[in-house]
Protein backbone atom coordinates (compact mmCIF):
# COMPACT_ATOMS: atom_id res chain seq x y z
CA UNK A 1 0.00 0.00 0.00
CA UNK A 2 3.18 2.24 0.47
CA UNK A 3 4.02 1.67 -3.25
CA UNK A 4 0.97 2.79 -3.89
CA UNK A 5 0.20 5.97 -1.86
CA UNK A 6 3.88 6.72 -3.24
CA UNK A 7 3.34 6.58 -6.99
CA UNK A 8 -0.01 8.97 -5.78
CA UNK A 9 2.18 11.41 -4.29
CA UNK A 10 4.65 11.38 -7.67
CA UNK A 11 1.96 11.41 -10.70
CA UNK A 12 0.30 14.35 -8.41
CA UNK A 13 4.01 15.88 -8.19
CA UNK A 14 4.34 15.53 -12.07
CA UNK A 15 1.31 16.87 -13.03
CA UNK A 16 1.97 20.15 -10.87
CA UNK A 17 5.09 20.49 -12.64
CA UNK A 18 3.42 20.11 -16.01
CA UNK A 19 0.73 22.66 -15.41
CA UNK A 20 3.35 25.02 -14.01
CA UNK A 21 5.10 25.21 -17.31
CA UNK A 22 2.21 25.30 -19.76
CA UNK A 23 1.49 28.28 -17.42
CA UNK A 24 5.16 29.76 -17.72
CA UNK A 25 4.77 28.83 -21.63
CA UNK A 26 1.49 30.62 -21.97
CA UNK A 27 2.89 33.67 -20.50
CA UNK A 28 5.83 34.28 -22.77
CA UNK A 29 3.78 33.33 -25.81
CA UNK A 30 1.75 36.52 -24.39
CA UNK A 31 4.57 38.54 -23.70
CA UNK A 32 6.39 38.04 -27.11
CA UNK A 33 2.91 38.76 -28.57
CA UNK A 34 2.86 35.04 -30.36
CA UNK A 35 -0.13 35.13 -30.23
CA UNK A 36 -3.65 36.97 -30.14
CA UNK A 37 -3.77 39.32 -26.25
CA UNK A 38 -7.92 37.95 -25.47
CA UNK A 39 -6.95 34.27 -26.62
CA UNK A 40 -3.55 34.16 -24.51
CA UNK A 41 -5.44 35.77 -21.07
CA UNK A 42 -7.98 33.51 -21.59
CA UNK A 43 -5.97 30.44 -21.60
CA UNK A 44 -3.46 32.47 -18.60
CA UNK A 45 -6.40 32.36 -16.75
CA UNK A 46 -7.43 28.86 -17.09
CA UNK A 47 -4.08 27.85 -17.29
CA UNK A 48 -3.98 29.35 -13.46
CA UNK A 49 -7.09 27.50 -12.35
CA UNK A 50 -5.78 23.83 -13.18
CA UNK A 51 -2.22 24.88 -11.84
CA UNK A 52 -4.30 25.75 -8.53
CA UNK A 53 -6.71 22.56 -8.70
CA UNK A 54 -3.13 20.58 -9.39
CA UNK A 55 -2.12 22.38 -5.63
CA UNK A 56 -5.12 22.05 -3.89
CA UNK A 57 -4.89 18.13 -4.32
CA UNK A 58 -0.53 18.58 -3.60
CA UNK A 59 -1.47 19.46 0.05
CA UNK A 60 -5.01 17.43 0.00
CA UNK A 61 -4.49 14.38 1.71
CA UNK A 62 -4.29 11.35 -0.33
CA UNK A 63 -8.36 9.83 -0.81
CA UNK A 64 -6.82 6.63 -0.89
CA UNK A 65 -5.18 6.15 2.81
CA UNK A 66 -4.26 2.99 4.32
CA UNK A 67 -6.32 1.11 6.88
CA UNK A 68 -5.42 -1.07 9.52
CA UNK A 69 -6.48 -4.07 7.59
CA UNK A 70 -3.80 -3.22 4.76
CA UNK A 71 -6.73 -2.33 2.41
CA UNK A 72 -7.31 0.73 1.00
CA UNK A 73 -10.29 3.15 1.83
CA UNK A 74 -11.32 5.74 -0.86
CA UNK A 75 -12.96 8.75 0.90
CA UNK A 76 -16.42 9.07 0.27
CA UNK A 77 -16.87 5.16 -1.15
CA UNK A 78 -18.29 2.63 0.94
CA UNK A 79 -15.52 -0.11 1.09
CA UNK A 80 -17.06 -3.48 -0.49
CA UNK A 81 -15.65 -6.85 0.95
CA UNK A 82 -14.49 -9.26 -1.67
CA UNK A 83 -16.42 -11.80 -0.41
CA UNK A 84 -19.93 -10.25 -1.10
CA UNK A 85 -18.84 -10.17 -5.14
CA UNK A 86 -20.13 -12.94 -7.34
CA UNK A 87 -18.00 -12.86 -10.49
CA UNK A 88 -16.70 -15.72 -12.83
CA UNK A 89 -13.50 -14.22 -14.66
CA UNK A 90 -13.76 -15.79 -17.72
CA UNK A 91 -17.81 -16.52 -18.61
CA UNK A 92 -18.51 -12.55 -16.98
CA UNK A 93 -15.63 -10.35 -18.58
CA UNK A 94 -17.12 -7.29 -20.23
CA UNK A 95 -14.16 -5.94 -21.50
CA UNK A 96 -10.55 -4.95 -21.05
CA UNK A 97 -8.68 -1.40 -20.99
CA UNK A 98 -5.53 -0.19 -20.28
CA UNK A 99 -5.80 -0.36 -16.25
CA UNK A 100 -8.16 -3.49 -15.47
CA UNK A 101 -11.10 -5.17 -16.95
CA UNK A 102 -14.67 -4.57 -16.36
CA UNK A 103 -17.02 -7.89 -15.19
CA UNK A 104 -20.75 -8.21 -14.69
CA UNK A 105 -21.24 -9.37 -11.03
CA UNK A 106 -23.75 -9.86 -8.39
CA UNK A 107 -23.24 -7.62 -5.12
CA UNK A 108 -26.14 -8.45 -2.52
CA UNK A 109 -28.97 -9.75 -5.18
CA UNK A 110 -28.13 -6.57 -7.46
CA UNK A 111 -26.59 -6.68 -11.03
CA UNK A 112 -23.41 -4.49 -11.14
CA UNK A 113 -20.42 -3.63 -13.04
CA UNK A 114 -17.15 -4.59 -11.45
CA UNK A 115 -13.78 -3.03 -12.60
CA UNK A 116 -10.69 -4.99 -11.53
CA UNK A 117 -8.01 -2.23 -11.40
CA UNK A 118 -3.97 -3.06 -11.79
CA UNK A 119 -1.97 -1.18 -9.67
CA UNK A 120 -0.89 1.02 -12.91
CA UNK A 121 -4.37 2.35 -12.70
CA UNK A 122 -4.78 3.28 -8.96
CA UNK A 123 -3.92 6.63 -9.53
CA UNK A 124 -6.39 7.16 -12.67
CA UNK A 125 -8.98 5.27 -9.99
CA UNK A 126 -8.72 8.23 -7.55
CA UNK A 127 -9.38 10.61 -10.80
CA UNK A 128 -12.25 8.65 -11.96
CA UNK A 129 -13.72 8.82 -7.79
CA UNK A 130 -13.34 11.88 -7.05
CA UNK A 131 -15.09 13.16 -10.35
CA UNK A 132 -17.93 10.33 -10.59
CA UNK A 133 -18.41 10.12 -6.60
CA UNK A 134 -19.95 13.66 -6.43
CA UNK A 135 -22.04 13.11 -9.54
CA UNK A 136 -26.32 12.08 -9.03
CA UNK A 137 -27.35 11.95 -12.58
CA UNK A 138 -29.41 9.84 -15.04
CA UNK A 139 -26.90 9.33 -17.35
CA UNK A 140 -24.00 8.75 -15.37
CA UNK A 141 -23.61 5.43 -13.60
CA UNK A 142 -23.63 5.67 -10.28
CA UNK A 143 -20.64 4.27 -8.06
CA UNK A 144 -21.85 1.18 -5.50
CA UNK A 145 -18.43 0.95 -3.69
CA UNK A 146 -14.66 0.17 -3.49
CA UNK A 147 -13.00 -3.69 -2.78
CA UNK A 148 -9.89 -3.02 -1.50
CA UNK A 149 -9.46 -5.84 0.12
CA UNK A 150 -7.35 -8.20 -2.02
CA UNK A 151 -7.48 -6.76 -5.85
CA UNK A 152 -8.39 -2.80 -6.07
CA UNK A 153 -12.11 -2.88 -7.78
CA UNK A 154 -14.85 -0.32 -8.41
CA UNK A 155 -18.51 -1.28 -8.04
CA UNK A 156 -20.95 0.74 -10.82
CA UNK A 157 -24.67 0.77 -11.54
CA UNK A 158 -24.69 -2.20 -14.33
CA UNK A 159 -25.59 -0.68 -17.60
CA UNK A 160 -27.07 -3.48 -19.67
CA UNK A 161 -26.16 -2.87 -23.53
CA UNK A 162 -23.84 0.06 -23.11
CA UNK A 163 -21.49 1.25 -24.91
CA UNK A 164 -19.79 4.72 -24.57
CA UNK A 165 -18.86 4.70 -28.54
CA UNK A 166 -22.72 4.83 -29.23
CA UNK A 167 -23.62 6.97 -27.06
Amino acid sequence: MRDLREEMRRFRMVTLKIAEKELEEAKRRQANGEEREAVMKERIALLERRLEGERELQTAPIAAAATASGGLEFVGVPNVPWSDIRFNEVTDLIGKGAFGAVYKAMYKGAQVAVKVVDASGAVALERELRATVMVNHPRVVRVVGVATDGKLAVLQEFAPGARCATR
